[in-house]
């Protein structure tokens, strides 16, 4: 066994962490579910690494594991580098309460969290 080949099976148990993550979290944001796919893509590039060398797979199965971790490598990075700055509706909830008398519209931290 190469040592490519555990990096596959560290990759997938990886995998199966974050899909652990985002199945037992209460707040599923789309940063979590972009990682996760990036997570999954790596284990995809590993594998068709290994593959290459060792008759695991097919041309044709290498073939789709390598347009597969493109396809979710990409969206993958598009849901992190796009929603990485925007709050999640929980971070407002969150936020402690201030008394109903207090002017909020100074506080500069809850005018980021509040922008579309």
């Amino acid at each position: 066994m190469t040592p490519a080949a555990l990096l596959v099976g560290f990759c997938a148990i990886m995998a199966l962490l974050a899909v652990g993550r985002l199945v037992h979290a209460d707040e599923r944001d789309p940063v979590d579910v972009g990682t996760t796919l990036l997570v999954f893509a790596l284990t995809l590039t590993a594998t068709w690494w290994v593959t290459r060398d060792e008759p695991w797979l097919s041309a044709d199965e290498r073939t789709l594991a390598a347009v597969g971790a493109l396809v979710l490598f990409g969206v993958g990075t598009f849901l992190v580098v796009h929603y990485w700055t925007e709050p999640t509706g929980s971070a407002l909830e969150r936020r402690p309460d201030v008394s109903g008398d207090a002017d909020r519209s100074s506080d500069p931290d809850r005018e980021r969290l509040e922008r579309p």
